[in-house]
């Protein structure tokens, strides 16, 4: 459901605070809870460095920008790891925010790095990648999974963080769940974060297949990299890949 957890498996090999100031711009949109990501005032400060932005017809899309964010992250952790070796299990079942990064990283690598995606049989395991996952992400897959209904306030707490993946850019992992709650309530609130999240995304919003509500609420209690797009639901049921990272110098693998 969360998008980024094998990139945040691999940059959590490096020292992500001591990262330049537009690659922890950057770092936002793989890992917002990490406390090393750039202030609101950082940011202000590092758009005031870059060019004028086009505007209009001219506008850079959103795949150019997350691109380069992520050319930032990539380029921060090569120059902190050094010439390595990265191979990408169960590539097929990577998120695509995840599969972007593993593409982006290949073609910045100026042979530093090598990416190998083997084919083969999925191993990866159903839940996050162990270790990196933090507890409000947890949440998330663990109301995600739920085969009953949801609350009032699971269904804002999920609709919230949606709209938190948004305005971070992250709009692969703000789909996934907004359509996990429009199973559950369908708020006209819920439909306009799609809406934003698959215009982002330049997606079909897929309007005449408007999922059906989940049975009513249970009580109070309670990873050459592969490049493409897949479904959101094809993503929701299947595991996230995972991989393996090893140094050039012997260091053990991940």
């Amino acid at each position: 459901m969360v998008g980024f957890s094998p990139v945040r498996a691999l940059i959590n090999t490096g020292v992500t605070a001591e990262w330049p100031r537009r690659a922890r711009v950057g770092l936002k949109l793989v890992a917002p809870d990490d406390p090393a990501c750039a202030t609101y005032e950082e940011e202000r400060e590092e758009s005031r460095t870059e060019p004028v932005r086009a505007r209009g017809p001219n506008r850079p899309s959103y795949r150019e920008w997350a691109v380069r964010s992520l050319q930032e992250v990539g380029r921060a952790w090569l120059d902190q790891v050094g010439p390595c070796h990265v191979e990408v299990l169960d590539a097929d079942l990577l998120d695509d925010g995840s599969r972007l990064f593993f593409a982006t990283l290949a073609a910045l690598s100026d042979e530093r790095v090598t990416i190998r995606c083997p084919v083969g049989p999925a191993t990866g395991p159903a839940d996050p990648v162990p270790g990196v996952a933090s507890a409000r992400e947890l949440r998330i897959e663990h109301l995600a999974a739920s085969v009953g209904g949801l609350t009032g306030e699971e269904s804002g707490f999920l609709h919230r963080e949606a709209i938190g993946y948004l305005r971070s850019g992250d709009g692969w992992t703000a789909e996934r769940i907004l359509r996990t709650v429009l199973r559950h309530r369908p708020t006209p609130a819920a439909w306009r974060g799609l809406r934003a999240a698959c215009a982002m995304l330049g997606r079909p919003l897929d309007i005449g297949r408007r999922p059906r509500p989940a049975p009513a609420p249970r009580g109070l209690g309670a990873a050459g990299a592969v490049v493409g797009e897949g479904r959101a639901d094809r993503q929701e049921r299947r595991p996230q890949g995972s991989l393996r990272h090893r140094r050039q110098n012997g260091l053990p693998e991940l």
